[in-house]
């Protein structure tokens, strides 16, 4: 592994020294950028905006054609609620006996936040619109790094009971094992998967002479779950694991879409070259 960053590091230190066109861009952006899941019990999830800021360095193979990767920053937000009733048979080891673990959410509200890293990897094409303005379009992946996933309870309240088949008994108020109402808001942090997503990006870049200011829109389908959903949202042993890595939802993936204003900075620029060709 390391020898392949040494190999990758001198290839990018040398690629300035082949004289073809490259571009080094900075951009800062935002829009709808959340996550795409469904939940199960009657409810109901809400997109959110964030923001996003990137380093990009993209090369030229030919006058018009190129490829490109760099590092940025996104932050993904979404709001779930719960409406309805959820019943799970469990098995009491105590009494050794089944029973129906029945939960009833009333307007249960949960933030769901995500900071990541990511690294994309794309194919550029530029065509000149003007003498002064050219367009960069490009095309690919990017590979998600998880940096800080947490969750917040905003709202509502949900009631548990056990139903014991065996002697037609229903208990809804014993605390220590875990029946009665619950209304904490609880806070906490969730394991998150290393993601990929396809990508794109379109700049419409305006040249001075010696740098370009672009706007741009963005956006990227994740292709990777990035939570593992093999739990209850409160189990038995009244333990709360956040909705996104509850048996709430199936999959949890990251979609966004925004605008981004940016700079970039041509290098091995032909003099007299408005584009930079």
């Amino acid at each position: 592994m390391k020898k392949v960053l040494v190999i990758l590091t001198a290839t990018l230190f040398a690629l300035p020294l082949f004289g073809q066109k490259q571009y080094v861009n900075f951009d800062f952006g935002g829009g709808m950028q959340s996550f795409l899941y469904d939940l199960r019990t009657g409810a109901s999830s809400t997109k959110s905006l964030g923001v996003t800021g990137e380093l990009k360095y993209v090369y030229f193979f030919k006058e018009h054609w190129g490829a490109g990767t760099g590092f940025s920053m996104y932050s993904y937000r979404s709001k779930s609620k719960l409406d309805g009733e959820d019943v799970h048979r469990l098995y009491d080891e105590y009494n050794q006996l089944y029973y129906d673990y029945k939960t009833e959410y009333h307007n249960w509200t949960e933030k769901q936040r995500l900071i990541d890293a990511e690294l994309p990897i794309m194919a550029y094409y530029e065509t000149d619109v003007t003498d002064n303005a050219s367009l960069l379009f490009g095309l690919g992946g990017r590979v998600i790094f998880p940096i800080s996933y947490k969750y917040e309870v905003t709202g509502g309240f949900y009631q548990t009971t056990g139903y014991y088949p065996d002697y037609n008994l229903e208990i809804d108020d014993l605390p220590h094992h875990g029946f009665g109402i619950d209304i904490t808001h609880y806070s906490g942090k969730l394991s998150a998967n290393t993601g990929f997503s396809l990508c794109f990006e379109l700049d419409l870049m305006y040249w001075f002479d010696n740098f370009a200011l672009y706007l741009g829109t963005y956006g990227s389908y994740g292709l990777t779950d990035m939570t593992d959903h093999d739990q209850l949202l409160r189990d038995e042993y009244q333990r709360y694991n956040g909705m996104l890595a509850s048996d709430q939802v199936d999959r949890v993936s990251l979609i966004n879409f925004g605008f981004k204003l940016g700079i970039t900075l041509p290098m091995n620029r032909p003099e007299g070259a408005i584009l930079g060709f």
